[in-house]
């Protein structure tokens, strides 16, 4: 699979942004989608759906290519047509492995009259994760207009505290006239607000741990995932130059060439629900 590079006419500058791309990854759950299996099949209407009305943006043309198994895709260009989608451009058949298809994906967006120039954004998403909602996406392409690529992180997740978990306000008992010693310990319920430090006078302080020896964090990335078409088209001709193949997304992929994913603040209803 090779992907072609397009010359196209510069903009200057994200502020003059008039195109979104997409490309939805539906390969390998059809079956259990069109079939009528779970999840039914308006798990993948709503996930269209919702892509479609978030990125309504004025004066932005959304532009989307799916990419399906070759059984699924009469079906889904069914639905498409019957539900007025007009921004899927098309639905075409995926390759042998994802990277093959994704980088069918990234084919058709370059046939296009006006191909992506560098800095066009350009958002994947994998169908898999049918329950995606209008905060995940917003704070996607939020983020995605101030850096060169973004992706949903499972470990950030925003969601409302339950009731419980919201404090209460409590009456404090009257506060004892006899003197504190130095280092005690402050009883719940104290007049007096404790400070937060280890510091006790019978105890030395340890001393604190270099920054540096501390493990980093490695953070967990769903879906959808935002790119400037430069990052995500140099990221495939890497992969395919060097034969990587297999099932890498394109966060893992963007990796390869030094590119850091930004988190974005996910929702707890956008989760893989099909394997």
């Amino acid at each position: 699979m090779t992907i072609r590079k397009t010359t196209v006419i510069t903009k200057k500058g994200d502020s003059n942004l008039s195109r979104l791309f997409l490309i939805i990854d539906c390969t390998g759950i059809g079956e259990k989608i069109l079939e009528g299996e779970l999840p039914p099949v308006t798990k993948l209407l709503n996930t269209f759906a919702e892509f479609s009305s978030v990125l309504a943006i004025p004066m932005i043309s959304l532009k989307c290519v799916i990419v399906a198994d070759k059984a699924d895709v009469y079906p889904i260009r069914k639905i498409v047509k019957n539900n007025k989608y007009d921004y899927v451009m098309d639905i075409i058949m995926g390759g042998g492995d994802r990277l093959d298809s994704m980088a069918l994906g990234l084919e058709e967006l370059d046939k296009t009259p006006i191909p992506p120039n560098d800095g066009d954004i350009v958002l994947i998403h994998s169908a898999a994760w049918y329950d995606v909602d209008k905060d995940t996406l917003v704070n996607c392409f939020n983020k995605i207009l101030t850096c060169d690529c973004c992706a949903v992180c499972t470990d950030l997740v925003s969601e409302a505290p339950k009731e419980e978990d919201v404090p209460r306000e409590v009456s404090a008992p009257a506060p004892s006239s006899a003197p504190m010693r130095p280092g005690a310990a402050m009883r719940p319920g104290s007049a007096v607000k404790p400070i937060n430090t280890p510091y006790s006078p019978f105890k030395k302080p340890e001393a604190p741990k270099a920054a540096k020896t501390a493990p980093a964090a490695k953070l967990s990335f769903g879906y959808p995932q935002c790119f400037k078409y430069k990052v995500l088209l140099d990221s495939y001709v890497n992969a395919i130059k060097k034969g990587l193949g297999g099932s890498e997304d394109d966060i893992a992929l963007a990796a390869r060439i030094g590119k850091r994913a930004l988190p974005v603040e996910n929702s707890p209803e956008n989760v893989k629900k099909i394997d």
